[in-house]
């Protein structure tokens, strides 16, 4: 469908005027297929070109038998750990969520410290379903989208109509490589 435009209103941009998108994106991803190390690579390419870089990524903690024992949550600018995810037998026996809402709540101040300290670029590897619901980092991503700081966030597929809600359609969507992450940030570089 194509759409067009009428004559601006008296506070309506005019018709050739463009509006700038926001400099955020969901580096959008299938569940529970290997992302490799794409956006490890990414960061530190970034970091080493001097760009100040916040955040957080996660890395999955596996045990001897390759089963999952937990999951940290790192922060990109101190790393520091924190876990956020460990299963316990009986969680794993009765299929339950083994998140700590406490320590989830520990790494809000990883992304309000990365806007308070001048981050260039934020990146989130957390838009799961607690998000997805509108509680975990929800607010706090929407915060940094509200500061104007570039972010890039790992959005799984299932996730990914809830993100578009959350942000109103106004982000950019990507594939989940390395390429493409170095494209959107070169993009944004352009403004």
């Amino acid at each position: 469908m194509t759409e067009s435009r009428t004559s601006a209103g008296p506070n309506q941009p005019s018709p050739d005027e463009s509006v700038t998108p926001a400099p955020f994106a969901a580096a959008v991803y299938v569940p529970r297929q290997p992302r490799g190390n794409a956006l490890a690579r990414f960061i530190a390419g970034v970091k080493a070109d001097g760009v100040r870089v916040g955040g957080m990524v996660q890395d999955v903690v596996l045990r001897d038998d390759g089963s999952r024992e937990r999951i940290d949550t790192i922060d990109i600018a101190t790393g520091k750990r924190i876990v956020i995810n460990q299963s316990t037998n009986e969680s794993l026996r009765n299929h339950e969520c083994s998140l700590d809402v406490a320590a989830l709540t520990e790494t809000t101040s990883v992304l309000r410290r990365a806007v308070d300290d001048g981050a260039e670029l934020i990146v989130v590897e957390k838009f799961g379903a607690k998000e997805a619901e509108g509680g975990g980092l929800s607010g706090d991503i929407l915060d940094v989208i509200a500061a104007g700081v570039p972010m890039l966030v790992a959005v799984p597929e299932t996730s990914l109509d809830a993100w578009i809600e959350r942000t109103g359609g106004l982000g950019a969507q990507i594939e989940f490589s390395e390429q493409a992450f170095r494209d959107w940030w070169a993009g944004t570089q352009q403004r």
